[in-house]
């Protein structure tokens, strides 16, 4: 199949435009005028949409397609600003990025139109997700009030490993059982020393050693 070249299709909505421009013209003063429709298609030599420019209920919307009919890159305006979207020939979405309420965002699909990571602003900062193929959360990473946090989950989506910044400029790692409950614990303690504890299958602590002198 073809590739489709978008600037083509650009450079021929350009020309398209231009023809309008050029046919409505009035005045002889150089001033060749405004030019206002609800729509503008693009067709390849076939006569099959190649792209569209229209108004959405946001804004405007453009579309680009391949030799098959099937949507692969759309533009639009909506609430928070715009979104471009990238779609695979089977229609299904490949990569969303646009504006959100708290900055930017940018999803990223498999080939079956679900969700793999997401990356975006937050109040905080920003942040990461990965999912497995039944888009439950794998790991994620994000900024936070003390510094960064990254998460492990297992195939059902419950945190099995956490890593984070503590209060006092330390590091935490913490691994849980299947069960969700605590089962190690390794830190740097309030004296800037190593801190290991081991817990029970049921989240208590059953062991617990310092690395003070």
């Amino acid at each position: 199949m073809k590739k489709l070249d978008i600037r083509s299709v650009l450079i021929g909505v350009l020309c398209t435009a231009l023809v309008f421009v050029l046919i409505g013209a009035k005045s002889q003063s150089g001033n060749l005028g405004d030019i206002v429709v609800n729509s503008i298609k693009v067709l390849d030599e076939n006569g099959n949409v190649a792209g569209v420019m229209s108004a959405g209920e946001s804004g405007g919307v453009i579309g680009v397609f391949n030799d098959d009919g099937i949507p692969v890159a759309g533009l639009s305006a909506d609430e928070y600003g715009g979104t471009i979207g990238v779609y695979n020939n089977d229609g299904k979405v490949a990569i969303l990025m646009g504006s959100v309420d708290l900055g930017s965002r940018i999803d990223v699909y498999n080939n079956d139109g679900k969700a793999a990571i997401t990356m975006g602003a937050s109040d905080l900062g920003g942040g990461i997700d990965v999912y497995n193929n039944d888009e439950k959360a794998a790991i994620t990473m994000k900024a936070a009030d003390l510094g960064g946090v990254i998460g492990v989950f297992n195939a059902v989506a419950k945190t099995v490993v956490g890593i984070s910044a503590t209060s006092g400029y330390g590091g935490e790692i913490v691994v849980f059982n299947k069960y969700g409950k605590e089962v190690a614990q390794l830190q740097a303690g309030k004296t800037s020393d190593g801190v290991i504890g081991l817990y029970d299958r049921n989240g208590e602590l059953v062991w617990g050693k310092t690395g003070k002198q």
